[in-house]
């Protein structure tokens, strides 16, 4: 007990940690302050630390037996004074003297696990033990502690076996030196064999350095004559290099209080990393939640930028500037875009060009590119510190990507190495056999640890398992991600697994090294024609590359397997088709497909790919293609009409000219018609094919409905269709439809008569593309093919099979592979078609019970059923749809005609507010008003005094602006007007204010009104459907009133309340009139 208490007055705080791992304290628990080395005193049980000391003196009694490797002895040295040393002594290890320790206490704090049971990474092989002086000995003078030798001049307090390279190397304590020896061999895992990252084996420290997250440099590699003897290895000969830390690389805005006082004490500890990658985040934030943010970004993007104008091998030394838009604004409604101070007009793209995001503000970013001051409330969030801290390897990077300001102005944060101290001294042993390392560190790294972005061997190791299983070639890094194999063989995706892996540029930088070893002349032509060499090497049952041609511009490769090519020689028809989307690049794929009966199934038994589409090139290709099947086979292919030992009847393509030309040229190259045998003489290729040939009618009804103008081209669009109907009719489009099925001659030459006949040339240019190919119309219709009637029936009048072949093969190999890849990943697939048709023969299943030729018959029936059905009901429904949609037409139509109508009214009444008087009242008063005429008043200058006058003209100012009141309730009431008046168009000029003609005031006198007196009540006009004029009342009249108490007579139809005429607006049109001074001043004054 009295050794444990002395042991723990001045404790280590490696000891302690090994202490605290031994108690398996959870490491966030195990970092905190009261459980340090310092405080050892306040926390640490002394029976449990008893117990730990007797774990250590067995553990190290274990390791010494269990290997030869373990079973070391370290040479010693004795750091006491020279006086007392005279030689170094090579002697074993010394054992720790054997303490009893009382266990009866329990630990306060943690329960802790049986020494047996307890497994560590780490193995320590030497730990100091200093035990007492003998009685013998005087005990005065005090002995230093032991230190172990790695080299003559190189000592260590201790040592560290390693089983693997860690990520991040562990902390030693800052008073103690820590040799760390990692053994490279078959059992660890690492080989310096190994070639995952290349196909060279690597050196041992280069694997060193792959795994270390840390950069290193700016040191020495080593000697190359002096070598280095390892004494704590049997001083074996090795290599000492020394490389320093390169620390990081900061903005040079960086908030440097982020890092104040920073030393790295736990290599796993990312708390600190973490707090700068949260700033980091909010920086991200800031710059994209700001106009001023998004605007600086701009700017710093442009800065960025030189103009590609090169003039006489010399780069434009033109500066980016704003310039105005020829015709602005611009679709983002910008007036300016950023070119190049030396940009002349018609030099568009040819300097630097730039045009300006929609969420850039012009006013901003004039001001940042002429180095003007920024105001804006959002400037305070861009002038705080920076938090862009990166790893030594983004070093191209000169510039921070943040955006900073410092006084309104705009600042280009630039890059710069933020120091670290650290030293590491490798010795990398030199003997063969020996493939070891040993490592040293001396100081502390003042960065935070970095995120293991770097991938590890066990990384590129399981990227590599699992691209051995799903195959290089055609491999992505989201496909390999997501593969299901992965998870089967991981049980994770690789980037949940390996967090460097989320790093998608990383995974496929280890995928494209994986295709290189597959395919090192790469997966384009050149790795083609490589691996067509190496298929000539296997025998023919393995090969799959059977003939590849290269001419000119030409390039061409034949493929297939052997099992699915014999098949071929049972088949009754092919079908031919080039798809698209596979392969990527200037290669298209033909697919040649057939319907093996045996087993009711679509079998593609070649695969072509070409470069071109011309009518030589697909000459090429089938030449190309007959000759692989024979070599594939051992047998020709034949066409029953040219030999009567042939099985084939048919081929069906598409409406494609130039792969039926090529075809029929190479029927007549290769001489498949024998006229002895055949007794057909036709030596005519565009004639010889119509003894095989049948075309897809679908693709003949597709053209029938293509809105063509006046060339044809081999695609279409299915939304074409709709225009050719609106142009010819549908009935059109029908007979034309029909042309397949047509039987009789008569019927065939009225055809033609049709369409030669009719007037649109749309129609005409269609026609004329169908006769101007022997071999297209007969393709399409029985009673013009020479094909016999028989051979016509026994095979399809479609290309459905290959179109579907299409389909199958993307969905098991992918779309938009190299063409190495689309090839090999066709392989693979193939390989798998193949051996399940093999093992529906041995095994008696068949893949598809229900595929014979009823159940397909019956599926075909079903579908045309539901199609007709669908049609009929659909034909009804189209048809409301068109009548609602001319309803629709019309009614805008009638609309448009309205409000057209309702705009020129409106013009009209204002017109009629400034049509010129017709009479004038004398008097010095009123010399320059014209008065307008109203019905009822009549004014005779001669015979009227002024006073007269005046009050006729009161009185008429009066019935003048109660007209007005009058028309505008009429306005305002339409519906009064429409019911209860025939003529709606009738126009109320200002000449005839006088009352509308279906309004009659019910409260007033029946009265008509005269200038001098009031003369007898009239409505004779009234009985004869005549408009009466309106009376004047002696009742006060305000013109001002807006809700006047009126009732009308609507035309003897009785008594209208207009007390819901909204009166305002009429009070608004009354203003209006009085501010013209329409009637006189004094008159409405009065």
């Amino acid at each position: 007990m009295e050794h444990v208490l002395r042991a723990l007055k001045n404790p280590k705080e490696d000891q302690m940690n090994g202490f605290k791992k031994w108690l398996n304290m959870p490491p966030e628990v195990a970092r905190q302050e009261f459980f340090s080395a310092a405080n050892a005193a306040n926390w640490v049980n002394v029976e449990r630390y008893g117990d730990y000391m007797r774990y250590l003196i067995g553990q190290s009694s274990q390791s010494s037996a269990a290997t030869t490797q373990k079973k070391r002895e370290y040479i010693t040295v004795d750091d006491s004074p020279p006086s007392s040393i005279k030689k170094e002594v090579k002697r074993a290890k010394m054992e720790p003297e054997v303490i009893e320790l009382s266990s009866d206490s329990e630990d306060e704090f943690f329960k802790i696990l049986p020494a047996d049971d307890t497994k560590k990474s780490l193995a320590v092989v030497e730990h100091r033990s200093i035990q007492p002086p003998p009685p013998s000995q005087p005990s005065a003078a005090p002995s230093t502690p032991t230190r172990v030798a790695i080299t003559k001049k190189t000592k260590v307090d201790a040592i560290v076996e390693l089983d693997k390279i860690p990520e991040r190397w562990p902390i030693p304590d800052p008073n103690t030196t820590t040799a760390y020896i990692i053994s490279f061999n078959e059992q660890s895992g690492l080989a310096s064999t190994d070639t995952t990252i290349t196909n060279k084996p690597k050196g041992l420290d280069a694997l060193l350095k792959s795994e270390d997250q840390d950069s290193w440099g700016q040191g020495t590699n080593g000697s190359t004559t002096q070598d280095s003897k390892l004494v704590c290895l049997d001083n074996i000969p090795a290599r000492r290099s020394v490389h320093l830390c390169n620390g990081a690389l900061r903005c040079e805005h960086f908030d440097q209080e982020l890092l104040a006082g920073y030393a790295r004490v736990d290599g796993e500890d990312m708390s600190k990393m973490q707090e700068i990658f949260a700033r980091g985040q909010r920086q991200n934030e800031t710059d994209a939640g700001s106009v001023l943010g998004v605007t600086a970004s701009f700017h710093h993007m442009i800065q960025a930028m030189k103009c590609k104008k090169n003039a006489l091998d010399a780069q434009c030394v033109g500066t980016a500037v704003l310039k105005p838009l020829s015709n602005p604004p611009s679709p983002d409604g910008k007036k300016y875009f950023v070119g190049c101070s030396k940009w002349e007009r018609g030099s568009k793209f040819e300097h630097l060009y730039a045009p300006i995001p929609a969420g850039v503000d012009e006013d901003i970013l004039f001001q940042l590119m002429n180095g003007q001051p920024v105001e804006s409330p959002d400037l305070q969030l861009f002038e705080a510190g920076c938090s862009t801290f990166l790893h030594p390897r983004h070093g191209k990077q000169k510039n921070c990507k943040h955006v900073h300001f410092r006084s309104g102005l705009f600042c280009l944060g630039m890059m710069k190495k933020f120091p670290c101290p650290v030293k590491k001294i490798v010795y990398t042993s030199k003997d063969p056999k020996v493939q070891k390392v040993v490592v040293i560190f001396e100081g502390r790294h003042t960065h935070p640890p970095w995120p293991k972005e770097k991938p590890s061997l066990d990384a590129k190791r399981d990227v590599a398992k699992c691209l051995d299983f799903l195959g290089a070639l055609g491999a992505t890094s989201m496909r390999l991600d997501n593969a299901p194999s992965t998870f089967a063989i991981l049980g994770a995706s690789l980037s949940s697994k390996h967090p460097a892996l989320r790093n998608k540029k990383v995974m496929s930088e280890i995928v494209r090294k994986q295709k290189l070893e597959v395919s090192p002349a790469g997966t384009n032509w050149r790795g083609i024609t490589d691996q067509f060499e190496k298929d000539q090497q296997l025998p023919e049952s393995k090969r799959y590359l059977w003939h590849i041609l290269m001419t000119g511009n030409l390039k061409l490769v034949v493929t297939m397997n052997p099992t699915l090519a014999g098949l071929v020689h049972s088949a009754q028809f092919l079908q031919c088709d080039y798809t698209f989307k596979r392969v990527h690049g200037e290669f298209d794929e033909l697919e040649f497909v057939i319907w093996h009966r045996a087993t009711t199934e679509r079998v593609t038994i070649a695969r072509l790919y070409c470069n071109s589409s011309t009518r030589e090139a697909f000459g090429h290709l089938f030449e190309g293609f007959f000759s692989a099947v024979h070599k594939a086979t051992g047998h020709p292919i034949k066409f029953k009409i040219f030999d009567p030992k042939g099985n084939l009847l048919t081929i069906i393509f598409d409406m494609e000219a130039s792969q039926v030309q090529g075809f029929a040229d190479a029927l007549v190259r290769l001489r498949f018609n024998d006229s002895q045998v055949s007794k057909i003489e036709e030596t005519d290729p565009e004639v010889l094919i119509q003894y095989i040939l049948k075309l897809c009618v679908v693709h003949f009804t597709r053209w029938a409905s293509l809105a063509a103008s006046t060339a044809f081209s081999m695609t279409y669009k299915a939304r074409a269709t709709d225009k050719l109907v609106q142009s010819l009719g549908q009935d059109v489009v029908n007979y034309l439809n029909k042309f397949p099925a047509l039987e009789t001659a008569e019927d065939i030459l009225a055809f033609h008569e049709f369409c030669k006949s009719h007037p649109s040339a749309l129609l005409k240019n269609w026609y004329t593309h169908k006769i101007t190919y022997k071999w297209l119309l007969p393709g399409f219709n029985r009673s013009l093919s020479r094909v016999p009637k028989d051979f016509w029936d026994k095979s399809p009048n479609n290309t459905n099979l290959v179109e579907t072949a299409h389909a199958h093969t993307n969905r098991n190999t992918q779309t938009n592979l190299k063409p190495l890849e689309a090839i090999e990943t066709a392989r693979k697939f193939d390989e798998g078609v193949a051996t399940s048709i093999l093992t529906a023969s041995q095994e008696c299943i068949l893949r598809n019970n229900h595929n014979s030729e009823v159940d397909r018959m019956r599926r075909g029936v079903s579908r045309r059923t539901h199609a007709e059905e669908r049609r009929t009901t659909h034909k009804a429904i189209d048809d409301e749809i068109k009548d609602t949609r001319a309803n629709i037409a019309s009614v805008s139509k009638r609309q448009k005609e309205l409000k057209e109508k309702l705009k020129g009214l409106g013009e009209k009444k204002k017109e009629a507010g400034r049509s010129p008087r017709h009479s004038s009242a004398p008097g010095s008063a009123f010399d320059n008003i014209v008065i307008p005429r109203i019905r009822g008043l009549q004014i005779d200058q001669a015979e009227r005094s002024e006073p007269d006058l005046l009050e006729a003209s009161d009185k008429a100012s009066h019935n003048e602006l109660f007209g007005i009141k009058c028309k505008l309730v009429s306005t305002a009431h339409p519906l009064i007007l429409n019911s209860n008046n025939e003529d709606t168009n009738t126009d109320y000029s200002h000449s005839e204010l006088a009352t509308p003609p279906f309004l009659v005031a019910s409260n007033a006198p029946s009265q008509a009104f005269s200038a001098d007196t009031q003369a007898e009540p009239s409505n004779s006009g009234a009985d004869q459907g005549e408009t009466v004029a309106p009376v004047y009342s002696d009742a006060p009249f305000d013109p001002y009133d807006p809700n006047p108490h009126f009732n009308f007579d609507v035309n003897g139809l009785g008594s209208l309340d207009l007390s819901g005429v909204n009166w305002q607006e009429v009070q608004e049109v009354t203003e209006w009139v009085i501010q013209q001074d329409w009637l006189g001043s004094r008159a409405l004054g009065s």
